[in-house]
């Protein structure tokens, strides 16, 4: 991907590209807040000053917990993980069975 062909142009009356930044656009956004106490700075509103709901931590070691929302590659993973799982059990399985054998005779 061309990254020239990403860039936002901040001022197009100027010859050339003004880069806009991501951070200008956050400025910009709190500079609309209201200011309620009159000293000239906008306050952030009170939905802003929590988390709203929208970051919940649960330290917790279940594993119903650890994978419940999980994406595609949990998943994989988890999949990956258990059939090395079973697939060791096996040889191990396997591997005891021919010793008990080797021993009988």
């Amino acid at each position: 991907m061309d990254l020239k062909m990403a860039r936002v142009d901040a001022d197009r009356e100027r010859q050339g590209i003004q880069e806009l930044k991501e951070w200008m656009g956050v400025i910009e956004y709190i500079r609309n807040f209201p200011d309620t106490n009159g000293d000239s700075v906008p306050d952030v509103p009170g939905k802003y000053r929590g988390k709203g709901g929208r970051i919940v931590v649960e330290a917790s070691w279940n594993p119903f917990s650890l994978v419940k929302r999980g994406s595609y590659v949990t998943w994989i993973g988890l999949i990956a993980v258990f059939v090395v799982f079973i697939i060791m059990v096996f040889v191990l399985w396997f591997v005891g069975r021919r010793i008990k054998r080797r021993r009988h005779k």
